[in-house]
This record gives C-alpha cells, structure tokens and sequence, in this order.
C-alpha cells in the first residue's frame, strides 16, 4: 500500500478489511481527493467524497467541481455537518451561481457581518435580496425594546381599552352598546395577541381581571337596560289596552248617561287600572278623562301628564340643542385628558352652563344622561391613575429603601488607586442617577429617606473630592508647561513657512495633547490662546499647503498614467498564451507589474477627496491581473500536491530499507545484502531530487522526515563502512609495497628488462582491491609514472577496459583522487616490457555513497 501511486489502485484499497491499509489508503488519497473529485463524474467521485469531511475542502469541490452533480452533493455533506462554518456558507452564498443552493447556504448564514458581505457581492440578485432580508431581520430583532419595555408598552395599550370601556358601565341606554362592546373586545385580544410572545406578569394580569370584571359589570348593565325597556313596554301595553277597554264601555253610553251609573262605571274601572303596575304615572289622564261627563274621545298621549312623563320629550331650541350637544361632545373628549386637574376644572364650567339649558329635561334624556356618563367615566379614570399612582410610589418607595442600603456600603469604602476611585465615582453616579429616576414616591415617607441618602452620598463622595483637590494641585503644575507651549507656538508665527515649520506646530498640538489636565478656571483661556497661535501659524503656511495640493494633483496624474499601462498590462496578460511558450512574456508582465506597484508607492499622495477612489480603480485592475493569474497557478497546485504524495512513498520506501537495515545490523535479517541495499537508497536519493516541489508548509517536515531515515540506513551500516575502510588500508598498504618494486627497477641502468617482472606485478595490481579515495590521486600517478618508464612511454595510455597482455600497459588503474605517501622502500628488479598496467574502476560507488551521506 505505502508504494502504490496510482489514485484508482489507492481506491480500491478502501474497500481492504485490514484496518493498517485502509489507514494507508486514505492518508495518501486524502491530498488528492479534493483535484480528483473536482474533475470526475458524480459515479466516479462518489467514493472519494464520501472520505472528504474537511470544510474547505468541501467548499473548494462545491465551487470548482466540473459536476453539476458532484457540486450538489458536496454542498448537502457539508450543510450535514453538525457546525458548518459561517463564513464557508458566506463564500458559497457569493460564489455559486446555482440559486438554490445559494439561497440555502444564505440561509444558514447568521453573522450580520457576513449577510452584508452577501448582500454586497452575491452573483445573484436573489441571493443579495435574500440576505438583505435576513439582515434586516436581525436589525429588526436587535432594536426591538427591552421585556420590561414591552410590558410597559402593553399595559399602556390595556390600559387605553379599559379605559375606553369605562363609560359602557354608566349607560343609561343600549343604543350601540353591544357593538361598541364587541369592539373593544377585539381590540383587548389584539393588544394581547401582538405580544403573545410576553410572559403575562401580575400587573397586566390585574388588568385583565379589570377588563374581566368591567365586562360583567357591562352585560349587566344592558340585561338591566333591556328588561327595563321591556318591563315598561309590557306596562304600557296592560295600561293601553286599559284604557282602550273602558274607553269602548264609555263609547257605548250616550252622553246623558246619568252620574249614579257613570259612578259605578267608574268604580269597576278603577279597580281594575289601580291593579295594573305603573298606573300611577303614565296614561292616567287618559284614563281620568273616559269618566268625565261629557266624553269627545281618548287624549292625545303628547298631552298627557304624570309623575314621570316621557324621557325623550324636551322643549329645547335649536340654538341650546346645538349648545347642549357641544357642551357633550367636549365632555367626552375630556375623559381621554392627560391633564386630570385642568380636565375636572373644565368639568365644573361645563355642568354649570349644561344644568342652566337642561333643567327641564328628564334624567334619562340623552341629552341629560350623557353628561353625566361622562362625567363618571371621568371620574373612574382619575380613581384609577390616583391608584396607579399609589402602587407606583410604593414600588418606587421600595426601591430607594434598596437603593440606601446600597449608599451605606457605598460610604464605607475608601479607594486609592486610580481605577478604584474611578469604578467609586461610577457607583456613585450610578446610585444617584437610579434615586433620581425613582418617581414618584410618598412625600412624607420619601423625606426622611432623601435627607439620610444625601448624608451618605456626602460621604462617599468625600474620598473623590480630597482626590479632586490633589488632582487640581497637580493641574496647577501643568500652568507652566502650558504657557511654555503657547509662547512657542507664538513664536512659530515668525519662523519661514517650511515643513519643518508644519512638524514643528504639529509636535506642539501633540504635546498639548499628551500635556494633562489644567485648571478648570484657567483651562478654556488658555486653550483659545493656544489655538490662536495655532491657527496664525496654519494661515501663514498656507502657500505650503497649496504646494501641496499643486504636487499632489501631479501625483494623482502620474497615478493615472499608471492606472492606464496597468489596465494595458493585464489587458495583453488576459489575451496572451497560457503554455510554456508564453512563460518568458507572462513573466515580464509580472515583473512590469510590480514595477508599476513599486512606482505607485513612490508616487506619493493624491488629493484627499480623490486618493480612496484612485487607489480603488487602481486595486480593481491589480485584482483582477493576480486573479487570471491565481487560475493560472491552479495546476501547479495540484502538481505540488502530487509530487507531495509521490515524495510520501519514497518516504514509505525509505522508512522500509531503514527497517531492513537495522535489521541486519540486530541480525534479525541474515539476507540483506548491503552494497544493495545502500544503492537503492542512492538511488531513492536521486528520485527524491528528480520529482520536484511540492507544497511550501510541507517542505521542511518532508525532507526531515526523508533525510531522517536515510540517516538510519548510514547509521546501521557505519560497521560495515569501517571493515570497509580496514580492507581498503590493507589494499593500500599491498600495492604501495608493488609501487616500491616497480620505483626500484626505474631506478636501473635499463629499466626495459624489467617488463616481465612488472607485468607479474601489474597482475597482482589488478588483484587487490580498492584503496582509500584520498590516496587514489597520488598512488595512481606514481604507477602510471613507473609504468611509463618501464615500457618507454612518453605519455600515460588512456584508461582502458580489456587489457591486452601483448601490449604495453597503462598505469592508470585507479579512478579515484586519492593522495598516498610511501611508507616503506621495496625490493627492485629487472622486468621486461609486458602488458598494460590492469585498470581500476573508475568510481569508487560505495565511497560516493558514504561521501554524500
């Protein structure tokens, strides 16, 4: 598993029921599952996604994925997480141009600061208008009043319909009662259905035992009313048909009927009427008149006259109708009076002018009636505020008696530091500020708490005034330091109009700044004349600022000139080859570009009111070059990753050969053989060198990791090098002892005879083994040197692979540079010429390997 690369023999690892190589599998695919996905088919990237549970990555696949589908279900596996990241939702919400998932990640968006960044760069207009509204949902929410407001604000409204209500418990008719009843019931359940959400508190469920009751008291009321009516109706019908009854009996007499029979007529009628309820007062004219003497028919009723007579009849005149109407009309506006006591005042003038015109009507007249309704209801709102008023000064009373206890401790503390006596005065403000807004409250109970709370606020405020009198000491001592300031600031009125002039009066403002505090009777003077000097200094340097804006201008020119080749710029970068034949000019661009950047800092400012809107359209190119080329790096991004997964395995195979060679160093693994072994981690090393970058933040922890591992590999050989270097000195020791044979017979009169003896020699040569490097060089020359001389060679022969024995030799058997010294003189002797010295190989590949380690 650890050395296997290809991305579809890694998947079908996962379905391995070996928990080591399913760990394997997936550690090596997770850096190239996000690439893969986002190129392959929904079939074919569902496996990978499935082991995909990181965010971003998610995100990236939901915004990069050539699948529609792969898209979707990317973006569903991360809304199904149990936190998805805001700020990811956001990016999504902005990005994709799919609206409904758009729409469902703005949904899940709840941050203000992010729904404004979607409603701002959204692709799509309904995802801006979708957070927009969300957006306004939760500015909405976070203005909404406090619970404590709200109840207030909802007693207020119950209050206004209990009161509205009132009056209905005085009618003296029916009329509209019923609907002006029902109305006010819906307007209760409105009030308490806007704030259903409001937990029902003792005072507004007061009120509603009120609204409750004030009900009860109105139904009465009109079932009152309404058998009133009905009573009187059936009264007046028994007395009518009375009436009409012995008014026929009369009918039947002439008028001659004699007095002894009219009598007894009479008689019988009376007893009958007197039996009859309400006989007293309505209908009985009518009823005398039947038994007079001479009969001409039953009086007209508007004739009729009683104890009672009809409540509807009056006398007025138009002119004191309209008065009387007035006078009522103003009387029911003033029960909604806010002004109780100017209210009852108005009041009082009003009844006097309205008794005047009504003295003759009936009580039940509306007229009559409905001054005096008013006036009740009136009467019952002010004993409710009286009420209200007294519960609230209880509650209030309370409070401060709370807010005392609070005081005392307050005045038992003395604060020394800084903080203390600044958290001391806060406190103190604090409790004040809450004593003062605690009204009303009862007089005579409130006095004695009021004058007990300012001794206490007295005390406590003594710690803060000593501190405010060491304070003003050393305000005092800042007099000084301010006159030195301004008379500077004077005299800057005569220096030239410089910049050194401008840095001058701005380290002086800076030092009035950082100066502290002054008096409070000194400070304001002082300050205007520092500020005049100030503003003298700013006037006279005017022409300086005016130079200013004059290069400023230049620069903002300069600027657009920039502005204009960097458009330019990333125009052709835009249209250029995007292949590696295009690399030389894209690369040009870029340097051209940070060119541009280097000379845009060095331009300087433009003028205030157009440097943010330059450097804006100047950013809006900048991005959008660094953004064609952000795609263009997109690939050498996932080569990187690539190369990161193939450097993994050599790591995997490095680790392996580690383990094999400590192995054969424990001599748990009798069948390493180590010269192998040591070249394939050569040829490791070369692979790792060949493959290329991979991802910065992984470089380091990479190579460590590797180099650590070959390091063990070294480490577990080292015995093995050291034997190798005893056989090598051997060596060196047996051919420096053949090189003073051959030094010997040089040194003959005629070296030529010689040739047999040393081409024996050079046999032996050929036989021994390697040498130490360090002496190769030197050991080698001097053998090719004697060689040379033996067979009268002028130069060395080249190096050469098969030796003809035939032939003169060539000394050149070593190939390593080595320096050798000889230690010991050899024996001499007389050679004839005979073959070329056998050749040693040219590299020495175990003493390249431990060179490089």
């Amino acid at each position: 598993a650890r050395r296997l690369k290809s991305v579809s023999f890694l998947e079908r690892l996962l379905d391995s029921s070996d928990e080591d190589v399913l760990k394997i599998a997936k550690e090596r695919l997770a850096g190239v599952a996000v690439a893969e996905i986002k190129q392959r088919s929904f079939d074919q990237a569902k496996t990978l996604l499935d082991e995909v549970c990181e965010q971003s990555s998610l995100t990236e696949i939901v915004l990069q994925a050539s699948d529609a589908s792969v898209r979707k279900a990317a973006f569903e596996r991360l809304c199904a997480l149990e936190e998805p990241s805001p700020s990811l939702l956001a990016r999504i919400a902005i990005q994709i141009e799919e609206e409904e998932q758009a729409l469902r990640a703005c949904s899940l968006v709840t941050k203000r600061q992010q729904l404004k960044d979607v409603a701002k760069k959204a692709k799509l207009e309904a995802v801006q208008q979708a957070a927009q509204s969300a957006l306004d949902k939760i500015q909405a929410e976070a203005k909404k009043p406090s619970p404590e407001k709200q109840r207030r604000a909802r007693r207020k409204e119950l209050k206004s319909v209990l009161e509205k209500l009132q009056p209905l418990t005085a009618i003296s008719q029916v009329d509209d009662a019923p609907e002006r009843r029902a109305d006010l019931s819906k307007q209760w359940e409105a009030v308490l259905g806007s704030y259903e959400d409001l937990k029902i508190d003792d005072k507004t469920q007061s009120l509603i035992d009120d609204f409750d009751r004030m009900l009860g008291r109105v139904d009465k009321r009109v079932q009152e009313i309404e058998a009133e009516e009905k009573r009187i109706a059936e009264e007046t019908a028994a007395l009518t048909a009375c009436c009409e009854k012995w008014e026929e009996r009369r009918k039947e007499l002439d008028d001659h009927v004699d007095q002894a029979t009219l009598d007894n007529l009479s008689d019988a009628a009376h007893a009958e009427w007197t039996s009859l309820p309400g006989h007293e007062g309505r209908f009985s004219k009518r009823f005398a008149a039947i038994f007079t003497t001479s009969y001409n028919g039953p009086v007209a009723e508007d004739a009729e006259e009683g104890p009672v007579g009809d409540p509807l009849a009056d006398n007025l005149s138009d002119e004191e109708r309209a008065k009387v109407e007035a006078i009522l009309k103003e009387a029911e506006t003033l029960v909604e009076a806010e002004d109780w006591r100017e209210a009852d005042y108005r009041y009082k003038e009003l009844h006097k002018e309205w008794s005047t015109i009504t003295v003759d009507l009936a009580f039940e007249h509306p007229l009559r009636k409905g001054f005096h309704d008013a006036y009740v209801a009136f009467k019952n709102r002010c004993y409710q505020r009286r009420e209200e008023r007294r519960q609230l000064q209880e509650e209030n009373l309370k409070k401060l008696e709370v807010i005392l206890v609070e005081a005392e401790e307050l005045a038992k503390i003395d604060p020394q530091e800084q903080e203390e006596i600044r958290a001391h005065f806060d406190a103190l403000k604090d409790i004040q500020d809450r004593w003062s807004a605690c009204k009303p409250v009862p007089f005579k109970e409130a006095g004695a708490l009021r004058r007990q709370f300012r001794k206490l606020c007295d005390q406590a405020y003594e710690p803060l005034r000593k501190h405010r009198e060491e304070e003003d000491w050393r305000n005092f001592g800042n007099l000084k330091v301010a006159e030195e300031l301004i008379e500077r600031a004077q005299s800057l009125s005569e220096a030239e109009p410089t910049e050194e002039t401008l840095t001058a009066i701005k380290e002086l403002q800076q030092e009035w700044k950082s100066m502290g505090r002054l008096p409070r009777e000194r400070h304001e003077d002082l300050w205007q004349e520092f500020k005049k000097a100030g503003d003298v200094v700013f006037e006279q340097l005017a022409p300086l600022f005016e130079e200013r804006d004059r290069l400023r201008m230049v620069n903002f020119d300069a600027k657009e000139e920039l502005i204009v080749e960097l458009q330019a710029v990333c125009d052709a970068d835009k249209s250029s080859k995007r292949g590696p034949e295009g690399k030389e000019e894209r690369r040009e661009r870029a340097d051209r570009v940070k060119e541009i950047q280097q000379a845009w800092k060095d331009a300087g400012p433009s003028p205030r009111d157009k440097d943010q809107e330059q450097w804006q359209r100047f950013k809006a190119v900048l991005d959008s070059f660094y953004g064609n080329r952000r795609k263009e790096f997109e690939h050498i991004a996932e080569e990187q990753v690539e190369h990161y997964h193939q450097k993994l395995a050599l790591l995997a195979e490095a680790d392996e050969l580690a383990q094999q060679a400590e192995a054969w160093k424990a001599g748990t693994d009798t069948s390493v053989d180590a010269p192998a072994l040591l070249r394939e981690v050569k040829d490791l090393q070369g692979n790792w060198k060949l493959i290329g970058h991979i991802p910065k933040d992984k470089v380091q922890e990479t190579w460590e990791k590797f180099r650590g591992h070959c390091d063990r590999v070294y480490q577990a050989l080292s015995e093995w090098f050291e034997s190798m270097d005893k056989e090598r000195q051997e060596n060196l020791k047996l051919k420096l002892a053949l090189l003073y044979k051959i030094e010997a017979f040089t040194k003959e009169d005629n070296p030529n005879q010689f040739r047999e003896e040393v081409k024996t020699i050079q046999a032996e040569w050929r036989e021994i083994g390697h040498i130490p490097r360090e002496q190769l060089d030197d050991v080698m020359s001097r053998y090719q040197e004697f060689c040379n001389i033996i067979f009268n060679v002028e130069t060395a022969a080249p190096v050469v692979e098969a030796i003809d024995p035939e032939e003169p030799a060539s000394a050149s058997d070593e190939a390593d540079p080595v320096e050798a010294s000889i230690e010991e003189p050899v024996e001499t002797a007389v050679v004839e010429p005979a073959a070329a010295p056998a050749d040693e190989e040219v590299a020495d590949a175990t003493n390249e390997e431990r060179a490089e380690s």
